[in-house]
């Protein structure tokens, strides 16, 4: 006997309330957000685990606090603050201020990146956000290509961008994973229930700090940190380019490679170009939000200014993306940090990477904050 339309009704709303319930244990509680095995494993690609990390920052934050302050950027962010480095600062400097400070930065982030990530930043709600940008990040392409970004797992929204597919799949996905937890975070969550059923082995996080640089390029490098720490050194004691391309050779001739392709292959910088608009594009949306918002332009590394021959970096395109930014910037409204000769040339790992004496970037970044929450 065919059930009546009430039946029907009631059948799809148990339904419905069923999934509900679903979705809320698995995707608001430690099911999804609690310690990995797969974050810390290697065994997933770099972007993976760290957006993991990020979105658990966002949807699952350790503690609440008065204020809030999100950091945006890429790997040059993420290295420069080594875990509650910028709350450590910002509590030296005003004792008694309760103030959280998410880093959501993401080795691979390019523009697009970013601006994607920065619209899950609601549920996080932040009083401050600080879009941390680099000159070079003006001469690329909005988004990291061949999947080598977070923008993948990170589409919501049902407004469109200049980066978004337009197409009719791409939009129904990015709206389901708008309104739809659960789908919006299945990649993780599938990892997540992997790690228990096969019962992989977390070795843990690694150390926020080393206490030398020895320990750190023991960390990195292994059997072959000696040598890198005689070159490191050498550079240490005479801060020339040629010391340190050495030192960055000894840690491995592809980097070298690398840095000369990207300043080759590196896309015009003007206001035509798809990551200026993607910038532009995302200035206007953070600016028509009700929380402040900063751009800081990271630290440059003062060693290429000895590049006489432009093979490693091309000072007047620097320079020009960040006057490009700035003005940016002013047409929504947005203070600029300008970060660019925070650090001298000791404190970096490679040409672009701030890593070595955090403490000097966070206390300087603890500073504008600060300021910024206080004006």
């Amino acid at each position: 006997m065919p059930s009546s339309p009430a039946t029907s009704l009631v059948t799809w709303a148990l339904a419905f309330v069923f999934l509900i319930g679903i979705d809320v244990a698995l995707t608001r509680t430690s099911v999804l957000w609690g310690p990995t095995a797969f974050e810390n494993s290697g065994g997933i690609r770099t972007v993976f685990p760290q957006t993991y990390q990020v979105l658990r920052k966002i949807y699952a934050p350790e503690h609440q606090a008065d204020q809030r302050v999100a950091l945006l950027g890429n790997s040059r962010l993420a290295l420069a603050i080594k875990g509650f480095g910028v709350e450590s600062a910002i509590d030296e400097l005003r004792p008694g201020r309760d103030i959280a400070v998410d880093n959501l930065a993401i080795f691979g982030a390019f523009v697009g990146d970013t601006a994607i990530l920065a619209r899950h930043l609601d549920a996080l709600d932040p009083d401050l956000v600080v879009v941390t940008l680099g000159g070079a990040e003006l001469g690329r392409a909005a988004l990291n290509p061949n999947a080598e970004g977070p923008s993948s797992l990170l589409e919501i929204g049902f407004a469109d961008a200049p980066i978004f597919d337009s197409s009719i799949a791409a939009r129904l996905d990015r709206w389901a994973r708008t309104v739809w937890p659960l789908y919006r975070f299945r990649e993780f969550l599938r990892e997540a229930i992997l790690d228990d059923l096969l019962g992989r082995p977390d070795p843990g996080p690694p150390p926020q700090r080393f206490a030398t640089r020895m320990d750190l390029f023991r960390h990195l490098h292994g059997e072959r940190a000696q040598s890198v720490w005689d070159a490191h050194s050498r550079f240490l004691a005479d801060q020339t380019l040629d010391n340190f391309t050495a030192y960055v050779d000894v840690v491995g001739p592809e980097h070298l490679k690398r840095q000369r392709e990207r300043v080759r292959t590196a896309l015009p910088i003007d206001a035509s170009s798809s990551a200026f608009v993607t910038l532009d594009w995302f200035l206007a949306e953070m600016a028509g939000s009700d929380r402040k918002v900063v751009m800081l332009l990271m630290p440059e590394n003062p060693v290429l200014a000895q590049d006489a021959a432009k093979e490693l970096h091309r000072p007047g395109r620097l320079a020009y993306a960040a006057k490009l930014a700035s003005e940016l910037a002013a047409k929504h409204r947005i203070p600029v940090i300008d970060a660019r000769a925070w650090l001298p040339a000791s404190a970096f790992l490679d040409f672009h990477h701030p890593i070595f004496e955090p403490e000097r970037f966070e206390r300087r970044l603890a500073k504008e904050i600060l300021n910024a929450l206080d004006s």
